[in-house]
């Protein structure tokens, strides 16, 4: 009776005769092949009696022994080469294996563009009207530190907001009080297109000496002001050698005001969603979704809203879960072009 494990030796063994055969020789005279030509029976099964196949190990030590050496057979340089050491393979090789006379590399292809993962849409957001209260103050710094606080100047709590965003390392605007076409009142450190011109600079570098830790600046209201190329200009030439950025709120489709800064020099962004128009936690869920769609479809975007009671709770709760969106929230200089 023919033990198992004899079956399988007898297949390694009439694998590796045929591999030896005149297929496989050296000789270039029999490089063609011979469609015809039968290959040769195993030794082990001529010979009459019980047939007795040695084992894989045994047939192929006695084949090398018999026909030609290791180094001379087709197996020979495998073996020998994926026993070796990585650290042994010739220099010349380029860190790649020699196997016969064909060299078959093992170095991954280099990473294509289609193969990295696509950066993730980015969101920011900035929470404007800071500085009347201090519950608004203290719900605007609860929310994550991405999130920037542009504060009123001369206001209430504008000092003391600005310094607990500066402990918090947070990005902290001048939230410019800029006329509007409804004659709305600005409150303190309005700027107006009837003022001089000095006029006009005065009271804006007295609005960004009133907060500290300022890093930019954006228009609060401005649906008239930022219409008016020279005081855009009067406003860029103040903050440019401060190093400010400019975040245009865009309160009118009309706005000059990124125009004017990108034209100076300086680092600009323009709003993309107003989140709370309507505070109620529908809208503001809706205008959520908007700001989300559009990062997703131009790799990112920019949101304000304010300080009321429905946006900080809604901030609070959907900010923390964001990444399950496949959107990403950054600070808000990281939107800046």
């Amino acid at each position: 009776m023919v033990k198992p494990r004899s079956y399988i030796g007898f297949f390694f063994g009439l694998l590796t005769c045929v591999l030896s055969t005149d297929l496989l020789s050296e000789s270039p005279s029999s490089n063609a092949i011979d469609v015809t030509k039968k290959a040769p029976t195993p030794p082990f099964l001529l010979r009459k009696g019980p047939i007795i196949a040695p084992s894989y190990e045994e047939y192929f030590a006695d084949h090398f022994k018999k026909s030609k050496p290791p180094e001379a057979s087709f197996f020979g340089p495998i073996i020998k080469d994926l026993a070796a050491p990585i650290n042994t393979l010739s220099e010349t090789s380029n860190q790649s294996r020699l196997f016969d006379e064909n060299i078959i590399t093992f170095i991954p292809s280099p990473v294509e563009a289609m193969d990295r993962l696509p950066a993730p849409a980015t969101i920011s957001i900035v929470i404007d009207d800071l500085g009347y209260n201090r519950k608004g103050m203290e719900g605007s710094l609860a929310l994550p530190n991405e999130v920037a606080l542009a504060i009123l100047p001369h206001t209430p709590f504008a000092l003391k907001t600005a310094t607990a965003a500066v402990l918090s390392r947070r990005i902290i605007l001048l939230h410019a009080p800029m006329e509007n076409k409804k004659a709305l009142s600005l409150g303190p450190g309005g700027l107006y297109s009837n003022m001089t011109e000095e006029e006009f600079k005065t009271t804006l570098q007295e609005g960004l000496n009133a907060i500290p830790g300022i890093t930019g600046v954006n228009n609060h209201m401005g649906s008239l002001l930022t219409e008016k190329t020279p005081q855009m200009q009067w406003v860029m030439e103040i903050i440019k050698p401060k190093g400010l950025f400019f975040l245009d709120s865009l309160t009118t489709s009309d706005s000059v005001a990124q125009k004017i800064a990108q034209e100076q020099g300086l680092k600009t962004v323009t709003r993309d969603v107003f989140l709370d128009n309507i505070p109620t936690e529908h809208a503001i869920s809706k205008q959520f979704e908007k700001l989300l769609r559009t990062a997703r479809k131009e790799g990112s975007a920019v949101a304000i809203g304010h300080p009321y009671p429905a946006t900080i709770t809604f901030l609070s709760k959907h900010l923390s879960k964001l990444r399950e969106s496949g959107v990403v929230l950054v600070p808000i200089d990281a939107q800046l072009k």
